[in-house]
């Protein structure tokens, strides 16, 4: 959000370069996305571990 918050004070001060700040906020729209996918596979890869794990029977 501080990308955002910066982007619309940058049209009223002059040492605010749009261009940079939006060059910043593509990159952390790219870490998220990232992160996502990472955050994703991972879940997949756990649950389907888990999923062929056979509890031990109790005899």
């Amino acid at each position: 959000m501080l990308w955002h918050t910066l982007l619309a004070l940058a049209p009223e001060q002059a040492h605010l370069d749009e261009s940079q700040l939006t060059d910043l906020l593509d990159r952390a729209r790219n870490q998220i996305d990232t992160l996502e996918l990472l955050r994703r596979t991972t879940a997949a890869a756990l649950f389907s571990v888990q999923g062929n794990r056979r509890s031990p029977r109790v005899s």
